[in-house]
């Protein structure tokens, strides 16, 4: 049960795969067989085995209709390699769709796209130590899809070709995403792991390999290797969807029950490991762009107990332990003088290798040797004094509803949720059981459950002292030494502090409820539009996609649109200093307790046309969410430690973006296709420092007293319900400005045409990013030339994908994008975006060009028309079967009621679109006249002349 309550902890904060083991021979063997035990088995879900052992399981399942998922997880990865070999698992994912016995190269996404699936989004796959997965999520579950889904997937099990030309074509893709890869953050992970683990395990936790060997890797060898580990008893098919599950079994069958391996079953790997350390030791890595986080880890050889009723009951006592002591290192982040930015506990297994239990904290810009001592004074003091039965009963209760949260919206997973769930547990060992069971296992574990047991459980996971690692984007003074010393500093723990008395959730009353002023029902798209007496607006979407959930987003003001074109402000310090801040008759380290038992959340942020709340809950906590929002729109505390954090975390955010071609160009390409616009400007490391709390404050004082204010919820409740609860909260307001026409984005674009704007990353490698971008149109007055040019995106992706990709190998990811403005007359831009070598940026222009210009002067086929169309069809008709949609696209319609036609009419319109359109839309926009170009290259390199 505990597969599908995860605590919510930050992640590890120096690597994903920052784990340990004990000295020794570790073997690593995949499974072969469904686990049997006493968990019960879901009988929703159809498990089999063919002869070839070969492993199958199918659900069905109607979210969303007519889709299918198709997933295939064949069990070998990074830790099947020799050294020689490094990343040559990866290096065969990238060959299947280079070419099978049933499909040509080139045709796989081509056949993929004809069916409405995008690739990425839609069509993936990726390959780690243990696995290599295929992802595949179709619209539809008509007889050509299905065939095609089984064709494609029984050739990935023994039918790749491994031609030697697209073998040397692919092998640049590979590089390019390597290359991609090598930043900061990564050099530090793998140096922690081959700390860890040593050099042998390290490199086989790094399943993209490594320059030698994949430039070595012939197509003999991807073969040779290909056709000894993808072997049917390693093999996983999932299919979910809106399917017949008989049906499919039998299809399965006839299809892989053929599939025999063709060489001796290999052996399973083994790995040296390194002695664990005796006593505490300490290790530092520094490198401009490297996280700043500590990590205290606790080694232990991996756990492989099964799955039974047993384990569920102790880790579900386990995950009540770390609750408690994750709600102590987060209450230390939230106080006066924080002592780290983030903190996080945890514990568990690293695939098959080892068990961790870990102690994480980044510190920002400010002192890893206070944030050490921090996390081990609280360690040592809970080790010592225990928890307390009042934080164990308030533990229960926050799990208890998050399990009741999950298992009310299980019915509804949709396909890929429920297929990457099962693809968890399959990599755990674990028992796929029904929703049905979850709840029972939980409360039979928490019956009675008493202090003395959840604390002797954490003293059963930290024992001993920690192998303590390091990382710093600067020097430390006294480097690992001195933070071994901050770590023996506090290991006499202070006094336990007397137990507060509870915490009251005080935000119950804010005076009369308001009326309706004036309420209407837009039909086409089942939503409710209400306005109160007192000017703020209600929109409201009841949906069933996700039973038991609501999304609730508050807009005031207009955001970003309303500050400054030539003078920057600190909005990017708006959401943090907001959020963080709190309110202010509770701590924000004190909300959970005064909550207790209610989902809720509090999220800040800026948008163009509206400064923003956004919350998760329950229709049985409507009200406390709506409390939570009003009083942060009433009452915020703004505490001047939530701007200290802020300005920690942006200033060492800005730094590591610095370091890498990406991180340059996300910072600066905004302002940049603005026209040099100060309203998207990011600050500089000084500006960062000397921001205070009132200019931020500033910014929104006014509109929380009186601006424009829209209240939107969707989700699992009906129209009156949620209509009474904001009349009780937000209703109660005083008067508020309304709008009654869009506000004006006055955004502005200039177009260089063959000029370059030029910046630089400091980063270690050679590798550019290249955009090459045209000025548009807005979505309004005519959103149907919105719709052709994304059309005209998607044909631009594809062809950039077999042209400077397929072709020419020298990027892993084109991009494209579309972007429309809605309030600003003109404003828009079409644009594709490369990382590349960069000695390949003229290669990138050329490319790009070379398409734009042939888009401009031939018709597209009936076919390239059709692949396009499909995938924006199958998405936009999926994303309407989600919250997340109707929650964004409902805003603002009470001022701008033009976007229910974007809504009901985009469908229709891009079915509307023809090859023509696509002709004249690339002739129009895409010259040399309307573009903009911005490259990032490496510092000290000197960009040549350019197509």
């Amino acid at each position: 049960m505990n597969k599908v309550l995860r605590l919510a902890v930050p992640l590890l904060l120096l690597t994903g795969s920052f784990t340990g083991a004990m000295a020794g021979r570790i073997s690593i063997d995949p499974p072969t067989v469904w686990p049997h035990t006493d968990v019960p088995g879901d009988p929703a879900v159809t498990f089999g085995t063919l002869p070839n052992g070969m492993r199958y399981l199918i659900q069905r399942n109607t979210h969303p209709d007519h889709g299918v998922s198709v997933y295939l997880r064949i069990a070998t990865g990074s830790f099947d390699e020799i050294p020689a070999q490094a990343g040559i698992s990866h290096f065969i994912e990238h060959m299947i769709f280079r070419g099978t016995s049933h499909i040509p190269d080139g045709d796989v996404f081509k056949r993929l796209q004809a069916l409405g699936l995008a690739t990425g989004a839609d069509a993936n796959a990726s390959t780690g130590p243990e696995a290599t997965i295929y992802t595949f999520n179709f619209p539809n579950n008509d007889a050509t899809t299905l065939d095609t889904a089984f064709t494609l997937t029984r050739d990935i099990a023994s039918n790749v070709l491994f031609d030697p030309k697209a073998v040397d074509s692919e092998r640049q893709v590979v590089l390019s995403e390597l290359r991609l890869r090598d930043t900061a953050q990564l050099r530090m992970a793998r140096a922690g792991d081959k700390i860890i683990y040593g050099e042998e395990l390290a490199d086989a936790y790094f399943a993209i390999g490594n320059e030698a060997a994949l430039n070595a890797a012939t197509a003999d060898s991807l073969k040779a290797f290909y056709a000894t580990h993808y072997r049917p008893e390693r093999a996983v098919l999932i299919v979910v969807g809106d399917i017949d599950v008989k049906a499919i079994e039998a299809e399965i069958q006839k299809r892989f029950s053929d599939w025999k391996a063709t060489s001796p079953r290999p052996q399973p790997p083994r790995y040296d490991l390194p002695d664990p350390p005796k006593t505490a030791t300490a290790h530092l890595y520094v490198e401009n762009g490297a996280n700043s986080a500590v990590q205290l880890l606790w080694l232990k050889p991996y756990d492989p107990t099964p799955e039974t009723k047993a384990r569920d009951e102790r880790d579900t006592v386990r995950e009540i332990a770390f609750r408690i002591l994750n709600l102590r290192l987060h209450k230390l982040a939230a106080s006066a003088d924080p002592p780290y930015l983030q903190a996080g506990a945890n514990a568990g297994n690293s695939y098959r290798s080892a068990f961790v239990t870990s102690l994480a904290a980044g510190f920002g810009t400010g002192d890893p040797k206070r944030a050490i001592k921090a996390l081990h004074e609280t360690l040592a003091t809970i080790l010592r004094d225990g928890v307390s039965q009042d934080e164990v009963d308030r533990a229960i209760e926050q799990q208890r509803t998050a399990l009741q949260t999950t298992v009310t919206a299980a019915p509804t997973r949709v396909n890929h949720q429920l297929a990457g769930h099962f693809l968890g547990t399959i990599a755990s060992d674990s028992v796929i059981d029904s929703p049905d069971n979850w709840t029972p296992t939980f409360e039979a574990a928490v019956k009675g459950l008493t202090a003395a047991r959840v604390s002797a459980e954490l003293r059963q996971l930290y024992v001993g002292e920690p192998l303590l690692i390091a990382a710093s984007p600067a020097a430390i003074d006294g480097g690992s030494d001195g933070l071994l010393a901050a770590y023996r500093d506090a290991a006499t723990p202070p006094v336990a502090a007397a137990a507060a008395a509870p915490v009251v959730w005080p935000y119950v009353d804010f005076g009369p409820a308001g009326t309706i002023k004036t309420q209407k029902t837009i039909a086409a798209i089942g939503v409710t539009e209400a306005q109160l007496a007192n000017g703020v607006r209600v929109t409201i979407k009841p949906t069933k996609f996700q039973e038991g959930q609501l999304q609730v987003l508050v807009r005031i003001g207009h955001g970003r649109f309303a500050t400054p074109k030539d003078k920057a402000v600190p909005l990017w310090a708006l959401p943090g200093a907001w959020g963080l801040g709190g309110v202010n008759r509770v701590s924000l380290a004190d909300m959970p307790q005064a909550l207790n038992g209610k989902e809720w959340g509090a999220s800040a942020n800026v948008g163009d046309i509206s400064f923003q709340l956004h919350g998760q809950t329950r229709p049985a906590d409507l009200d406390s969410e709506l409390q939570v929002l009003m009083a942060y729109v009433t009452d915020p505390a703004w505490r001047p430690e939530a701007l200290a954090k802020v300005k920690s975390a942006a200033a060492t955010g800005m730094e590591q973006a610095m370091t890498t071609p990406g991180g340059v160009f996300s910072l600066h390409h905004w302002e940049y296709v603005h026209g040099n616009d100060k309203r998207w400007a990011v600050p500089s490391t000084d500006t960062i420092k000397a921001t205070e709390l009132a200019e931020v404050q500033t910014l929104i004082r006014n509109d929380l007293t009186r601006g424009p204010l829209e209240v939107v919820i969707v989700g699992d409740i009906g129209v009156d319900t949620a209509l009474d609860a904001v009349k009780r909260t937000f209703g109660a307001l005083a008067p508020r400005e309304v709008d009654t026409t869009p506000y004006p984005g006055r955004e502005e674009m200039t177009a260089t045409g063959k000029a370059s704007l030029v910046l630089y990353h400091k980063g270690k490698t050679q590798e550019a990013v290249a955009t090459l971008g045209w000025k548009t149109t807005s979505l309004f007055p005519d959103p149907q030339e919105a719709r052709i040019l994304r059309v005209l995106e998607a044909v631009m992706r594809t062809r950039l994908f077999d042209e400077i990709r397929t072709k020419e190998g020298i990027t892993y990811s084109p991009q494209t994008a579309s972007n429309n403005s809605w309030t600003t007359p003109g404003w828009g831009l079409f644009s594709v975006t490369a990382t590349v070598p960069a000695a390949k940026l003229a290669d990138f222009y050329a490319a790009a060009e070379k398409v734009a210009a042939d888009l401009a002067t031939n018709d597209i086929s009936a076919d390239e028309l059709e692949r396009a169309r499909g995938p924006l069809i199958s998405e936009a008709e999926h994303a309407r079967e989600t919250n997340n949609f109707w929650i964004g696209e409902i805003a603002n319609l009470q001022v701008d009621p033009r976007g229910v036609e974007l809504i009901t009419g985009y469908v229709p319109g891009i079915k509307q679109v023809t090859g023509a359109d696509v002709r004249a839309a690339a002739h129009k926009y895409l010259k040399d006249d309307r573009a903009l170009r911005m490259i990032v290259a490496p510092e000290g390199f000197i960009v040549p002349a350019l197509p």
